[in-house]
């Protein structure tokens, strides 16, 4: 090993062939690379539906603050106030002049 590389962590993707000092496999470089297009492709509709699904929050919020809404929440009950913000986690309501954070795993639906 070179003085260079001494110290310094090698970091091998996950399934990477181990090197091989005879001739490579045939066809295993172009198998490999439509593996790489496949698990490519898959990531970029990942990505798509976090944006769509980012964006049509946006939409919501842009829309109908101010407005009054109404949760139901998984323990059955139905919370109302005005809409102020969603973030990430949470649907942000005021109600008496006080901000109101539900989580949004506990929201089951909500109406206008």
């Amino acid at each position: 090993m070179s003085e260079e590389l001494k110290g310094k962590i090698q970091i091998k993707p996950k399934g990477a062939p181990k090197p091989s000092f005879g001739k490579p496999v045939s066809g295993s470089s172009s198998r490999d690379m439509e593996e790489v297009k496949q698990e490519l492709k898959k990531l970029k509709k990942q990505v798509g539906r976090l944006l769509n699904i980012a964006e049509h929050e946006e939409n919501i919020v842009e829309e109908n603050r101010g407005k009054e809404m109404t949760l139901r929440l998984s323990d059955g009950t139905h919370e109302t106030g005005v809409l102020k913000e969603i973030t990430k986690f949470q649907v942000v309501l005021e109600k008496d002049g006080l901000d109101i954070h539900y989580y949004k795993s506990s929201v089951i639906s909500y109406h206008f």
